[in-house]
């Protein structure tokens, strides 16, 4: 009676024993789970907020170039227009009241050489300008991109403790994966400008 007293008794401490190391490990369990899904979450808004500082970045860069862009591009148009329009009047004038100077005595052919190269230079610079302006918006594009993944993962994580892994995997998989823009990518871009490829169209192939 007394053994039976006795392994009862360590039964009882047994099951009482092992009832508390199984809530105990439910509680680390749930306690892992809580830390890693708050370790995603605090990694998610950092990325957050440092996609959202370079898109911001590359949107003032792209503003930039843009400006510059329109400057050179309209001092390209008004060069052009004012040389178009003296010829015109120059003729008109030479041809109805024969003023003596007729457009040949100032548009010569060392003039329009220097014409040329100006027009040359400035076509240049709008295609340079607008290669770099697709280049910070396209970098712009795809950190608002990253940056609206990593709000929206924050998001799903908090409600979804229990699917960190795959929440996880996926979100990093839409975040850096190729995503088509819109903009013209940098391999092909040209900075030849307007101008060049204009000349370069008319003027006989040397490949050959």
């Amino acid at each position: 009676a007394e053994e039976q007293k006795a392994a009862t008794k360590a039964r009882k401490q047994y099951e009482e024993l092992h009832q508390q190391l199984k809530n105990e490990l439910e509680s680390l369990q749930k306690q892992k789970g809580e830390i890693e899904t708050a370790h995603g979450e605090v990694a998610t808004k950092y990325l957050a907020v440092q996609f959202d500082k370079q898109a911001k970045e590359y949107e003032d860069t792209a503003g930039k170039w843009l400006s510059l862009r329109n400057k050179l591009y309209w001092l390209l148009i008004g060069l052009i227009g004012v040389n178009f329009v003296a010829y015109l009047l120059l003729f008109i004038l030479d041809k109805a009241w024969d003023i003596g100077l007729p457009p040949r005595e100032i548009f010569t052919l060392e003039y329009g050489l220097v014409k040329l190269a100006l027009l040359a230079v400035l076509s240049y610079g709008v295609g340079f300008a607008s290669k770099n302006y697709n280049v910070s918006s396209h970098l712009a594009a795809i950190d608002k991109h990253r940056y609206n993944v990593a709000q929206t993962l924050d998001d799903v994580l908090s409600t979804n403790p229990d699917r960190k892994t795959e929440i996880l995997r996926q979100g990093i998989e839409a975040m850096f994966k190729h995503v088509s823009i819109g903009y013209i990518r940098r391999e092909e871009q040209k900075d030849n400008g307007p101008i060049y490829e204009i000349v370069n169209k008319f003027l006989p192939n040397q490949e050959s």
